[in-house]
């Protein structure tokens, strides 16, 4: 008869060696996790510093002419942003091209 022999020490170490690398793999992820939440919490906080930012300090992309409106459209300056609308007589969005004689 040929029986197999276990080394419950073998075992046992090898369990702890398997465990050891379950725990360091998880303290892996979850300093990953970590450093990703931190990631997104600074995009968050500069995102909100440029919101605020705008509200302060308004570029009028319709005297400065970054506009895309159409030519039949008259800009609007609008509070960090501008808008297009179709001059009477005229329907559309009031972007570049899209204004049409009604």
């Amino acid at each position: 008869m040929n029986a197999k022999f276990r080394n419950p020490v073998l075992t046992v170490s090898a369990i702890t060696l398997r465990g050891t690398i379950l725990v360091t793999a998880m303290k892996d992820l979850s300093n990953l996790i970590i450093a990703l939440v931190l990631v997104i919490m600074i995009i968050e906080f500069i995102s909100a510093f440029i919101y605020i930012l705008n509200l302060f300090i308004d570029i009028n992309e319709c005297n400065i002419s970054t506009h895309n409106c159409d030519p039949l459209a008259d800009c609007e300056n609008l509070n960090g942003s501008f808008t297009c609308v179709c001059r009477p007589g005229f329907t559309g969005s009031g972007i570049r091209s899209f204004c049409q004689g009604i």
